[in-house]
């Protein structure tokens, strides 16, 4: 399995019933800072959702990856959603556009973005679902802040309960700050 999948796995909590601290960002001194971000599902989910951003370095099974992460709710919580856009290379990208491509892509470098997306109603009614393609523009790119839009379309990797969704479009505006990127455990 690549890494950027492992990492995206890592990222949703794949189980996600039994998620780890998930608490939300935190910069390290005691004190949370907190971006924001909204969002729209349109496609097999339509729905509108808003939350926490947070950029950072995602570490699983010996892999380490950058990571934004848009999160409404608690992950592994019932209503919540979590956006996850992220890319081998460690390093925060600057202002730009970047293509979001598969999570599976075989010819992907560690330059190259992929995304992931859980929506999870109860723990036993969520879905999981993985990029297809789209685009990741950040608008302005400091050390402690992230500010952008994204746009893409995904399709479900795993479906439990009333979650039956086979291809969700994921649309929004983000301003993430760095800080700690939420996993499970």
């Amino acid at each position: 399995m690549k890494p950027r999948v492992m990492i995206l796995l890592a990222a949703v909590g794949l189980a996600a019933p039994a998620c780890g601290d998930t608490s939300g960002p935190h910069n390290g001194n005691g004190n949370e800072d907190r971006g924001s971000f909204q969002a729209t599902a349109s496609g097999d989910l339509n729905l509108s959702f808003s939350g926490e951003a947070v950029f950072g370095i995602q570490t699983a099974d010996g892999s380490s990856a950058f990571v934004v992460a848009l999160m409404h709710g608690t992950l592994g919580g019932d209503n919540s959603d979590y956006v996850f856009i992220g890319r081998d290379n460690t390093t925060a990208p600057g202002a730009g556009t970047y293509p979001i491509h598969p999570s599976t892509c075989g010819s992907c470098t560690a330059d190259d973005f992929t995304a992931a997306y859980l929506h999870q109603v109860t723990v036993v009614d969520y879905g999981v679902f993985f990029s297809d393609t789209g685009t990741f523009t950040i608008s302005a790119a400091s050390a402690d802040t992230l500010r952008g839009t994204f746009d893409l379309t995904t399709s479900a990797f795993l479906t439990i309960g009333s979650v039956t969704a086979d291809s969700v479009r994921l649309q929004g505006t983000f301003t993430a700050v760095a800080g700690q990127v939420p996993s499970a455990p």
